[in-house]
């Protein structure tokens, strides 16, 4: 597994990771969130869209695996 490299705003608070793409992968696998989700119309969004559940289960996944 690749070391994670963090995106940091001007006063260097964590803000973002960069993963693997395998460690990304295997982590979307093992949290049961979809690969993929259409985006909301009204919201001109053109990634994937979460609920705030979805958000919450990844970002707890992440941070227990030292990620955030």
């Amino acid at each position: 597994m690749a070391e994670p490299r963090f995106v940091v705003d001007q006063a260097g608070n964590r803000v973002g990771v960069l993963l693997d793409i395998n460690e990304y992968n295997r982590l979307l696998e093992a949290s049961g969130l979809p690969e993929s989700r259409p985006a909301r119309e009204e919201d001109g969004a053109s990634g994937p869209v979460y609920t705030r559940e979805e958000k919450k289960l990844m970002e707890d996944r992440l941070e227990s695996l030292g990620y955030l």
